[in-house]
């Protein structure tokens, strides 16, 4: 008899229908995921304003990064992470720019009111709580983000099916990041079989 297979989480773009993930709009869905302990995958799309970006692919090169990372700014400011703390957040492409811009996150919440109003948690300790995806072909970038945050909180990625989606490149720029054997195994498989409740198997990514 066939089982019938378990969703643990859902995909969710940066913006739904122009609205940006921390409108009270969503307020009833992020309850109930976080009721569930839900995973939310987030994937950057084109942001509501693309002047300057249609031509050279930048809303690609470019916009996805920062669509991205003011999700997780928005998500850490508005208290969204806070208030519903169950939810298990994986964001893609290293988080954007988060890794390389995270001290500036508790530098504003000290200097302006509206961004530590909402919440009661310094921003450096709930990005802690987050994961993100590998997908990036830059070794040196991805070094950065592993000594940022700690390397439980990252996940294999590939990026699939969106261009340029695929394994190999992906899989050769891990291994260039020059993780010790063990860290490796975590964020090639272990972290996301924990995460996701699955069981990982052996072997490397290849």
């Amino acid at each position: 008899m066939l089982q019938r297979p378990r969703v643990v989480g859902v995909m969710l773009c940066t913006t739904v229908d122009r609205r940006t993930l921390d409108d009270a709009h969503f307020a009833p869905l992020w309850e109930e995921l976080s009721r569930r302990r839900a995973v939310v995958f987030v994937h950057p799309t084109t942001g509501c304003s693309t002047e300057g970006l249609r031509e050279f692919a930048l809303s690609l090169a470019l916009d996805f990064l920062a669509e991205t990372t003011n999700a997780i700014g928005r998500l850490t400011y508005s208290g969204t992470f806070e208030r519903y703390p169950d939810i298990r957040w994986i964001f893609s492409h290293l988080g954007g720019t988060v890794p390389f811009v995270h001290h500036r996150f508790d530098n504003y919440a000290g200097q302006f009111p509206e961004c530590r109003r909402h919440t009661t948690r310094r921003p450096s300790e709930q990005l802690r709580d987050l994961f993100f995806d590998t997908v990036s072909t830059h070794p040196a970038a991805m070094r950065c983000a592993f000594e940022t945050f700690d390397i439980s909180q990252f996940l294999f990625g590939t990026d699939y099916p969106h261009v340029p989606g695929g394994l190999r490149a992906f899989v050769e720029t891990l291994e260039a990041a020059g993780l010790p054997a063990e860290d490796l195994a975590r964020v090639s498989r272990h972290n996301a079989a924990e995460l996701l409740g699955i069981a990982a198997e052996g072997g490397n990514l290849r």
